[in-house]
């Protein structure tokens, strides 16, 4: 899956929470916390993270720790975790095509 594709998904669900239309960026920070006010934050309170965190989790049918998230800091930082999720997910599946073929000669 593209980076584009999954700020997309990203900022439909962003926007389902938050009720407002944006579109982010990988160089958006996750938490309002930074120090520099130029920066470019999803707007998201700690609730409505957990809540977009779920929704994540939900949609790619993935699992994210809490030590995870922790290390989300930009969006980029989710962009590839979720690459890296779906591209474990797919190896998986592969693997038991794989097996499935071995065994049942499909």
């Amino acid at each position: 899956m593209e980076e584009k594709e999954i700020l997309k998904v990203c900022s439909e669900l962003v926007g389902e929470i938050t009720e407002e239309q944006t579109m982010l960026e990988e160089s958006f920070y996750v938490r309002g916390d930074q120090k520099n006010a130029s920066e470019q934050f999803i707007g998201l309170s700690s609730l409505e993270l957990v809540e977009f965190i779920i929704m994540l989790e939900e949609h790619y049918k993935i699992a994210v720790t809490n030590e995870e998230v922790m290390k989300f800091i930009q969006m980029r930082d989710i962009v590839e975790f979720i690459k890296k999720e779906l591209m474990i997910q797919r190896e998986r599946e592969l693997e038991i095509e794989a097996a499935s073929q071995r065994l049942f000669g499909e």
